[in-house]
């Protein structure tokens, strides 16, 4: 067999072995979680610029494209005197001949008449 000075200078390289081992086990390990802190950083980062750069976007449409205030609604003349208050035919054109007779000047109910009335 081997001498006890073998075994113990044997025993103490094996410890060396192990204490390098840990060393490079614990030096892997805090790459890693170096690594997974610099990947939040930049996922956090990415988020940040994406939110930047909505709100810049909805600052520049608001100022180079200010919102034009059309104002198309004319209210038209209501039909009077009806007992459907609330809830009716609401606006009644040419006083409800249907089709529109020729006499009638609003736009959207002239229909082409087979005959004049």
């Amino acid at each position: 067999m081997g001498k006890p000075e073998d075994i113990e200078q044997q025993l103490e390289e094996d410890e060396d072995d192990e204490e390098i081992r840990k060393q490079k086990e614990a030096e892997i390990q805090k790459n890693k979680q170096r690594q997974i802190f610099l990947e939040n950083l930049y996922v956090m980062i990415a988020m940040l610029l994406i939110v930047i750069l909505a709100v810049v976007t909805v600052i520049l449409k608001g100022v180079l494209f200010p919102d034009e205030k059309v104002i198309t609604f004319i209210p038209l003349k209501q039909q009077v005197k009806s007992d459907i208050t609330y809830t009716g035919n609401g606006f009644i054109p040419c006083d409800g001949y249907v089709p529109s007779p020729s006499w009638c000047d609003f736009e959207p109910y002239k229909v082409k008449m087979q005959r004049p009335y």
